[in-house]
């Protein structure tokens, strides 16, 4: 556990065998059962299902002019 807090503090959670990243407008996630999860790190119960979505233009990031993402 204190591998995955130093690499998200670290800006290098990607690389943590634990996490699997996946890119797309809407992502469907089918578990094997209903249960707890964290949310944008608020816990929730949820079910089977889980879908996200991404609405284009409602999240704006600033980021330095040097930045190079």
């Amino acid at each position: 556990m204190i591998g995955i807090i130093r690499k998200m503090f670290s800006k290098k959670l990607d690389t943590s065998r634990f996490l699997e990243t996946y890119a797309g407008k809407k992502i469907t996630i089918t578990r094997k059962s209903e249960g707890a999860m964290h949310y944008d790190g608020e816990p929730e119960h949820m079910g089977i299902e889980l879908i996200a979505t991404v609405d284009p233009g409602i999240l704006n990031v600033i980021v330095p002019e040097n930045f190079k993402g």
